[in-house]
């Protein structure tokens, strides 16, 4: 984190932060002039590409580190675990509830559970394909795509069809 601060400092000063790089007595027909303003500009436009960069860099380590806290926060997952609970129990008194399998299926996958997330979100699948509920099930297939991705699982690994 400090390499972030200490290139952002150093790009301040190639942004045009800092006493120009043009000579001060030169004229505006000077070649030299010409060609410093150019190599002044193009320091200028370097400066803007690598802060930009270093700002996109330092965010997505902002989010990862944020992502991380969340996970690992007892009271996050307390709550995710009771949102669990409260699904299994919908799915108790309605086990064909497309809606709930897929919702269960993306909070195992906020859990970090793949297995069973692959397992709700095939289930709700099957249940939107029975329903006919096309959006339904292309947000179940875009899903489950990401999480045979995602957790290195593929779709031959949840058939319990024996050969």
């Amino acid at each position: 984190m400090k390499f972030f601060f200490t290139l952002a400092i150093g790009l301040a000063g190639l942004t045009g932060f800092s006493t120009p790089l043009l000579a001060q007595d030169a004229t505006p027909f000077d070649d030299n002039a010409v060609k410093t303003e150019v190599i002044q500009e193009q320091i200028n436009e370097i400066g803007r590409e690598l802060t930009d960069i270093v700002l996109e860099n330092v965010q997505d380590f902002l989010d990862d580190e944020l992502e991380r806290l969340k996970k690992h926060n007892p009271k996050v997952q307390e709550a995710l675990e009771k949102q669990a609970n409260d699904y299994d129990r919908q799915l108790d008194s309605k086990p064909n509830d497309a809606q709930t399998h897929f919702n269960l299926g993306e909070l195992r996958d906020e859990m970090d559970d793949g297995a069973n997330a692959i397992i709700q979100m095939r289930k709700a699948e099957e249940l939107f394909k029975v329903e006919k509920n096309v959006q339904g099930l292309a947000k179940a297939r875009r899903n489950l795509r990401a999480y045979y991705r995602k957790y290195d699982f593929k779709p031959k690994d949840f058939d319990l069809k024996t050969e």
